[in-house]
C-alpha cells in the first residue's frame, strides 16, 4: 500500500511533457539534464515534505502487508515508469547534440504542425467558449439594464401621469363648480318666474307621491315585521316544544328506571324475608333440640332482655309468604 502511494506521487510529479517540450529536450541535452535535475530536486523536496506518519496510520488500518520503501527504490521505480526523465537512460547519456536521424522517436515537422494545429484549435475553442460566456453575460447585463431603464421610465411616466391627473382633476373640479353655479343661477331665475304658477301643483303632486310612498313603506315594514315575528314565535314554540319533549322523555326514562329499581328492591326484600323466616324456623328448632349451654350469645341476650328467641325485632309484614 505504501509503495503504490509513493509511486503514484512520483508519477504525478514527473508527468509527461508535450511534444514540443520533448523535441526541445532531446535536441538540447544540457537543457534536458537541467530539467531532469530540477525534477529530481522536486522529488527530493516532495519526499522530504511528505508526512509518512499519516501514511503509516492509513496503512496500519488495512489488512495488507507493508514494507518501508527507501529513496533508491522510489528513484528506480520512477526510472522504470518514465525512462525519458532518468539521467541514466541509455539514449540520453550522450552530451553531444543528437540529430533527427539518430532519434527515430522524435516527431516529424508534420506531426509537430498537426499538434500545433490541434493546440491552436483547442485554444480557439476555449477562446470561443470564453467569448460566448462573455456574450451571454453581456446579454444578461443588457437585459438587466433594459429592465432597470423600463422600471425607471415606468416610475417617471407614473409620476407624470399623477401630476397630469391631479391637474386635470383640479381643472374638472373648477369647471364643475362654475357649471353648477351657472346652472343654479339659471334655475333660480326660472323658478322665480314659474314659482307662482307651478308651486301648488308641485306641492300637491309631491304630497300625494310622498303619502303613497309612506303608505307602501309602512305596509312593507308591517308585513316584514309580522313575518319576522311569526317566524320567531314559531321557532320559539318549536324550541320550547322540543325542550318539553326532551324533559318528558328524560322523566319517563327516570320513572321507568325507578320502577325497575323498585320492583327489583321488592323482589329482593321478599326473598330476604323468606330466607330470614327460614333461618328463624331453623334456629327455633335448634333452640328446642339443644341444651342451653350450646346457645349463642344472641340467644342469651334475647333471654336476658325477656324476648322470645327466634322472632324478629319488628313485626311489620306487608305480604303473605307461604313456606
Amino acid at each position: 500500500m505504501l509503495s503504490s502511494t509513493v509511486c503514484c506521487f512520483v508519477v504525478h510529479v514527473a508527468k509527461r511533457p508535450s511534444a514540443s517540450q520533448r523535441l526541445r529536450e532531446k535536441t538540447n541535452p544540457k537543457r534536458k539534464r537541467d530539467v531532469v535535475e530540477g525534477r529530481k530536486l522536486q522529488v527530493f523536496k516532495s519526499q522530504s515534505m511528505w508526512d509518512t506518519r499519516s501514511l503509516e496510520k492509513m496503512v496500519n488500518r488495512t489488512t495488507l502487508s507493508t514494507q518501508r520503501v527507501l529513496h533508491a527504490h522510489i528513484l528506480e521505480l520512477g526510472e522504470q515508469l518514465c525512462p525519458w526523465s532518468s539521467p541514466s537512460a541509455p539514449n540520453l547519456v550522450n552530451p553531444q547534440p543528437v540529430t533527427e536521424q539518430e532519434q527515430p522517436d522524435v516527431p516529424t515537422m508534420e506531426e509537430f504542425k498537426q499538434l500545433a494545429e490541434k493546440e491552436k484549435h483547442a485554444a480557439l475553442k476555449l477562446q470561443e467558449e470564453s467569448l460566448q460566456a462573455r456574450f451571454q453575460e453581456a446579454l444578461q447585463a443588457r437585459d438587466r439594464l433594459e429592465a432597470e431603464m423600463r422600471r425607471e421610465l415606468q416610475v417617471e411616466l407614473q409620476a407624470q401621469f399623477r401630476a397630469r391627473f391631479q391637474g386635470l382633476r383640479a381643472q374638472m373640479e373648477e369647471d364643475k363648480v362654475q357649471a353648477v353655479g351657472e346652472a343654479c343661477r339659471k334655475l333660480q331665475e326660472q323658478l322665480h318666474k314659474e314659482a307662482e304658477e307651478t308651486r301648488e301643483k308641485i306641492i300637491h303632486t309631491v304630497r300625494e307621491e310622498t303619502q303613497e310612498c309612506v303608505r307602501r313603506c309602512v305596509q312593507d315594514a308591517e308585513r316584514s315585521i309580522r313575518e319576522e315575528c311569526d317566524m320567531k314565535a314559531e321557532r320559539q314554540k318549536q324550541a320550547l316544544q322540543d325542550r318539553h319533549e326532551e324533559k318528558i322523555s328524560k322523566l319517563q326514562n327516570r320513572i321507568q328506571q325507578l320502577q325497575d329499581s323498585l320492583e327489583q328492591a321488592c323482589r329482593e326484600r321478599i326473598q330476604y324475608e323468606a330466607e330470614f323466616k327460614k333461618v328463624q324456623a331453623s334456629y327455633r328448632r335448634f333452640v328446642d333440640l339443644t341444651d342451653s349451654s350450646l346457645h349463642s350469645d344472641y340467644l342469651l341476650k334475647l333471654r336476658r332482655l325477656g324476648r322470645e328467641p327466634g322472632l324478629t325485632d319488628t313485626a311489620t309484614q306487608t305480604d303473605e309468604i307461604t313456606s
